[in-house]
């Protein structure tokens, strides 16, 4: 143990004086063969002894969870600028942000993996890969063709997604909906009064996603034009 810890450590000495200190680009080409050593030393130096594989840091254990929605969404983050003048103020709120999103983006794809595809019932999961597949060639169709007419811009990119998302919403909301509901009564509770109003048209389904589109469609116009 002493003999893998102590060259794990030297190797991550010097992955942190070297590759680390290098600029973004730089450092994004090497990561796929460097990143691994400070975590092949932090996993070491969890398991060396039993007090320490007892123990953990609960702030990290919460934030691992949403480890996977954090890294895509910090991309589109980097740009953002709401505080000027303060960056790390800029740095604070956008973090504050950032941390609720995943949060919120990693409870809605839990939602939706159970929706479409349920638990025992193999036929429906081959039937809803299939529909899945189907959307995303015809986004990518979409995508090449607004690529081959020069117009991607944002104001294209949002109308496109607007309208795309509400649709794919809609079309998931109306074919999985009332087998999730019946599964999911904590869910059905906390979003319906009773049986009735559940089984009310598309209305209910419709527009918290056209408000959250438009939010995120006036949010993102408006962060963009202060960069």
């Amino acid at each position: 143990k002493t003999l893998l810890s102590g060259t794990l450590s030297a190797l991550a000495l010097a992955w942190a004086v070297g590759p680390l200190r290098e600029s973004a680009t730089v450092y994004n080409v090497s990561h796929p063969y460097f990143g691994i050593i400070p975590t092949l030393l932090l996993v070491n130096l969890r398991n060396v002894n039993c007090w320490l594989r007892e123990h953990h840091i609960g702030m990290l254990s919460w934030l691992g969870k949403y480890s996977l929605e954090i890294y895509i969404l910090h991309h589109h983050a980097s740009n953002i600028l709401l505080v000027r003048g303060y960056p790390r103020c800029n740095f604070l709120a956008i973090s504050m942000i950032l941390i609720f999103t995943a949060r919120l983006l990693h409870n809605i794809t839990l939602v939706i993996r159970h929706m479409l595809f349920p638990t025992n019932d193999e036929e429906k999961c081959y039937q809803n890969t299939v529909m899945c597949s189907v959307a995303v060639m015809i986004l990518y169709v979409v995508a090449c063709i607004l690529t081959w007419a020069e117009t991607i811009s944002l104001g294209t990119i949002s109308t496109v997604t607007m309208i795309v998302g509400i649709l794919l919403y809609q079309a998931l909301m109306e074919m999985t909906w009332s087998d999730y509901s019946g599964t999911s009564p904590k869910l059905k509770k906390n979003h319906f009064e009773d049986d009735d109003e559940a089984e009310e048209g598309g209305t209910p389904k419709v527009s918290p996603t056209l408000l959250a589109t438009l939010s995120i469609f006036l949010m993102g116009f408006a962060l963009y034009q202060n960069v």
